[in-house]
């Protein structure tokens, strides 16, 4: 029987850059709940790409998805990921976008 923990995977302050924000351990598998964007930047809506990387292909979740100006989006459909899968971000301004996930993260 497999069993599960809850985790947050974070980061602040998202680059402009392509990053990792989780990556599921190996032997282990995941379910995403949850994914929580925050514009920190008070002067103008930004965007966050959200994207899935197998080890060689990148799918995205979200493709310039909006964020207003000191608020945030939610993305809340579960995202199913597999050993070794890689759940990235990125920002269209540096230092200026908060996002946190909520994993389920298994072992079987």
């Amino acid at each position: 029987m497999a069993s599960g923990i809850f985790k947050n995977a974070k980061v602040s302050g998202a680059a402009t850059s392509v990053a990792t924000l989780y990556t599921v351990p190996s032997g282990k598998y995941s379910t995403v709940h949850s994914i929580f964007v925050t514009n920190r930047y008070n002067l103008e809506d930004l965007y966050v790409n959200i994207l899935i990387n197998d080890g060689s292909n990148d799918f995205y979740i979200s493709y310039l998805l909006p964020v207003p100006a000191n608020l945030g989006a939610v993305i809340e459909r579960p995202i199913n990921l597999n050993d070794g899968e890689t759940l990235r971000v990125q920002s269209s301004r540096a230092s200026s976008i908060d996002i946190i996930a909520n994993v389920l993260e298994f072992t079987p």
